[in-house]
């Protein structure tokens, strides 16, 4: 899973995504993985229910615009700045400055993995108990992305070979 369920919901569900762009604040709460940041993007999601500002940290971002783009929901700029650039230019920078981030995911990961999928492949469903299954990356490494849970999931054997490298999600 890349976003949590209220995101995703919220999402699912949207009539319009705007965003203003990137905010710097002592203390800014990510939605999605609740880490504390001082630097973060914006967002408005509205559907029938109302609004919902999203604050997202550089990690979760990218898994954001990823989700929506797969779901073919259009992010639009809104207030003075282009917020969308402003936000492609800011993990444009930030990925020029990052530790080389090694493949092997530690065991505590793996385990916090395991336990959120309820040891099942989010692709297919089959437990651990009929086929091994593994921790992967849903964003590679080679494709910027990192070793933390929130891009993490859990497969089979056939599904993780099924993925060949690219970005993808299970159940899409």
């Amino acid at each position: 899973m890349i976003l949590n369920n209220y995101l995703q919901n919220y999402v699912d569900n949207t009539d319009w995504i705007g965003t203003e762009g990137v905010g710097y604040q002592k203390n800014e709460e990510c939605m999605n993985c609740e880490n504390i940041t001082h630097e973060y993007s914006f967002f408005t999601i509205t559907n029938d229910s109302g609004g919902l500002g999203a604050s997202l940290c550089k990690k979760c971002t990218p898994m954001f615009l990823k989700y929506c783009a797969v779901r073919n929901k259009k992010i639009e700029s809104y207030g003075e700045k282009n917020g969308l650039k402003q936000i492609q230019n800011w993990l444009r920078i930030n990925s020029k400055f990052k530790h080389k981030q090694t493949r092997k995911i530690i065991p505590a990961l793996k385990h916090e993995a395991l336990v959120r999928a309820n040891y099942k492949c989010q692709d297919c469903g089959i437990s651990k108990n009929e086929s091994p299954l593994e921790v992967d990356h849903i964003i590679s490494v080679s494709q910027g992305g990192s070793d933390e849970l929130c891009n993490l999931q859990v497969l089979c054997f056939d599904c993780n070979r099924a993925k060949h490298g690219r970005c993808w999600e299970a159940g899409n």
